[in-house]
């Protein structure tokens, strides 16, 4: 009994030796692997001579003690070369303590060495873990080789010695060597939890940084809020656009950190994300910098969704496009002022080529009149002076026109009239060039329209406009149909022809000044291509509007709507 009782004080100090590993072997991380493997070869080779200080003894020169459980361990979970210095350590302190039983103890020692290592092999080669049940059988095979080993006792004490150790090594050397194998398995799990739990933190650590370097680098504005819209994550750039610090901005709202009237509006797109759980894109927002300098950017929320699929917050991401903008300003200006300058070249061309095609025939009438004695000779070439005269005069009278209706050099007057009239005195005026080209011009109006109010001047040149528009683009022999009705609260005026029509390509931009369409706005019948743009600039300014129906060769429709109540807009 006394035997079996030094056997349990024994995996006691076991057990404390091996909490004590535990708490070395994290330590021994930061030596190489060769040096690893020798500290823990050393440790257990402490651990077993420590256990054979508390000797157990049969008879004089045999002893019974636990260094074979914590040796089986060594080799089972330190492997060969932690094994070796063990055993080696163990026969050498046993070999030192003398006695019968030294050279049975140090080939107990081999033989338990080599029964673990086998063990540990075959384990590792077919990749089980170590359970409980495997431990049981290693500290089987540990006890029944110590009752191998015990059986060469001298033969004067073998029958005592075989008596007295049977029940203690067959019991407590198996339970020794389960609980030391599962105390150091859980401590190896508990080591590798710690080690991987460190890895984890190590690797969040450097992926927090990494994020951290990446959303401070961006010159985009990136932050975090939860549903009350108290900033979680700011950056950089977002923080110093509030003056502030990313992590003075840690848990406040837009209200504690901009000023009014922004936390409203980023207080609206927040509850809209948060509401609907739906993103909000590319929001141009005006802000201002901490030194009071506005400026834009273009905003994106996107709701952050837990694994429950909950909206938790939102992420917003925004970018300064001020520059953007500008640039965009710029190109827009710079595209103006290249069309601008297109239109001006192609005007001083087409001004050019008009005036010259009268100059000229100025310059041959005034020849040929000095040269002609016959009477009806100068009359004819007097009346081709008057007609050019007259031609300039009206091109020098839509240039003039134009310049005064952009500029507002001659403001229009305001004067009640009545339209029906207006449009018939127009219709007068352009007779005369409507039966140089055999024309049929008609003007029909079958309602009694309320007095206008506005410019009877600039709205009677703006009806002329549309006259020899469809005279001059109308073949000798054609119609043109003028007639006035009322449309709700807007009187009409409507100029039909049988002319050559708009092609769908010319059409968008027959009002467009300077215009000219190869077909629509032939040069040969002397127009600026101001008649329509002056037109539409006068109907415009009384708060009216033009539009066109045409087709090639299927002649065209011009309405004027002016309306009854609506003073000059000008």
């Amino acid at each position: 009994m006394t035997i079996l009782t030094d056997l349990l004080y024994n995996i006691a100090l076991l057990v404390t030796l091996t909490y004590t590993y535990g708490l070395l072997k994290p330590h021994l991380a930061q030596f190489s692997w060769r040096w690893q493997n020798i500290l823990t070869g050393v440790i257990f080779g402490v651990s077993a001579i420590i256990a054979m200080t508390r000797q157990n003894t049969i008879v004089p020169g045999i002893i019974l003690d636990g260094r074979f459980s914590i040796l089986a361990i060594a080799a089972l979970f330190g492997g060969g070369f932690p094994g070796i210095i063990a055993t080696a350590m163990m026969s050498a302190y046993r070999l030192a303590l003398g006695g019968a039983g030294a050279p049975l103890g140090v080939a107990g020692a081999m033989t338990v060495f080599a029964i673990s290592l086998l063990l540990r092999t075959y384990l590792a080669r077919h990749n089980r873990p170590v359970t409980a049940p495997w431990l049981l059988v290693l500290g089987l095979l540990v006890g029944i080789q110590t009752m191998f080993w015990l059986s060469f006792s001298p033969i004067q004490v073998r029958v005592e010695v075989l008596r007295e150790a049977a029940i203690p090594v067959l019991f407590v050397f198996p339970a020794s060597v389960v609980i030391l194998g599962l105390l150091i398995r859980h401590q190896d799990h508990q080591l590798r939890l710690a080690d991987e739990l460190r890895q984890s933190e190590q690797r969040y650590r450097e992926e927090h940084n990494l994020l951290r370097a990446l959303i401070d680098s961006s010159p985009d504005f990136i932050y975090v809020k939860d549903t009350h819209g108290r900033y979680i994550v700011n950056n950089l750039a977002h923080a110093r656009s509030a003056n502030s610090t990313p992590s003075a901005m840690i848990g406040k709202t837009a209200s504690d950190v901009f000023d009014p009237p922004l936390p409203q509006q980023f207080l609206d797109d927040d509850r809209t994300v948060i509401v609907t759980g739906k993103s909000l894109l590319n929001i141009e927002q005006t802000q201002v910098n901490a030194d009071g300098t506005p400026f834009i950017t273009l905003a994106n929320k996107i709701p952050l969704i837990d694994a429950e699929d909950r909206v938790i917050g939102l992420i917003g991401i925004s970018r300064d496009i001020t520059e953007r903008k500008k640039l965009e300003r710029q190109t827009l200006e710079l595209s103006a002022e290249r069309l601008r300058i297109t239109l001006l070249q192609k005007f001083i061309s087409d001004v050019a080529h008009d005036f010259k095609t009268p100059l000229t025939i100025i310059n041959t009438s005034i020849y040929l009149l000095g040269k002609a004695t016959d009477p009806e000779q100068q009359r004819i070439h007097l009346e081709k002076l008057e007609a050019q005269a007259a031609r300039l005069a009206q091109m020098f009278d839509d240039f003039l026109t134009m310049h005064n209706l952009d500029t507002n050099a001659i403001p229009l007057v305001t004067e009640s009239f009545d339209f029906n009239q207006l449009v018939s005195l127009a219709v007068e005026e352009s007779r005369p060039l409507a039966q140089r080209k055999s024309h049929s011009l008609t003007y029909t109006s079958n309602v009694q329209l309320p007095p206008l109010t506005g410019d009877p001047f600039a709205l009677r040149h703006a009806i002329n406009d549309l006259l020899h528009n469809a005279i001059n683009f109308t073949p000798d022999g054609g119609t043109v149909i003028v007639r006035t009705t009322r449309q709700d609260q807007f009187a009409v005026l409507e100029v039909r022809d049988s002319g050559i029509g708009i092609s769908p390509d010319d059409l968008p931009h027959i009002f467009e000044r300077l215009y000219r369409a190869d077909i629509a706005r032939s040069t040969r019948d002397g127009g600026t291509g101001l008649g329509l743009s002056i037109a539409k600039k006068v109907a415009d300014a009384h708060g009216g509007s033009i539009t066109v129906e045409s087709s090639v060769d299927n002649g065209s429709t011009f309405r004027m709507l002016l309306p009854f109540d609506k003073s000059l807009d000008t």
